[in-house]
């Protein structure tokens, strides 16, 4: 028996449930990380309608701390909210995918969405052989194309699609 044979082809591991629960064991793992920095994001990010201040620099001058102590702030996916919502599809949770965004029976890992922005991120994970990788990426992007084009063109959410994986 290969790895190979173990994570893709063992009708006895797939009837024994054994790669459900290491795809659920790596994701619990990412759920609670993931729930952890959106309640942070949520608790400290506040936000103004006034547009961020510029401090110009005279050519050949130095920069001024005292005079410029706002650091840069970095953005990122979930910058510009602090509405942040999280669902994850683990055993023992209330899943529905949230019907203010669109109706389906899909179910992908990981759902994050803000309603202030109308943006949704849906992650999904995959636990394939290290040689499997890139198939499993395309296998979950083919899978939930539809999706996505159905509530970008039938919504006004704009749905973000993120597959990662953890090779074994």
């Amino acid at each position: 028996m290969t790895l190979h044979h173990i994570l893709s082809e063992c009708n006895f591991s797939l009837q024994d449930k054994r790669l459900t629960w290491r795809h659920d064991s790596v994701l619990s793992l990412i759920s609670k990380a993931l729930q952890t920095q959106l309640e942070f994001i949520n608790s400290t990010q506040n936000f103004c309608s006034k547009p961020a201040f510029i401090n110009f620099v005279k050519a050949g001058s130095e920069i001024n701390q005292k005079h410029n102590p706002k650091k840069q702030i970095r953005s990122h996916l979930l910058s510009n909210a602090n509405d942040w919502k999280f669902l994850t599809d683990l055993p023992g949770t209330n899943y529905v995918f949230p019907p203010e965004v669109y109706s389906t029976p899909e179910r992908p890992d990981i759902l994050i969405w803000s309603p202030k922005l109308r943006t949704i991120l849906m992650l999904e994970l995959t636990c394939p052989a290290e040689e499997g990788i890139q198939a499993a990426k395309l296998r979950t992007h083919c899978k939930y194309m539809p999706l996505l084009n159905n509530i970008s063109s039938g919504t006004a959410w704009k749905p973000i699609l993120l597959t990662f994986g953890k090779e074994f």
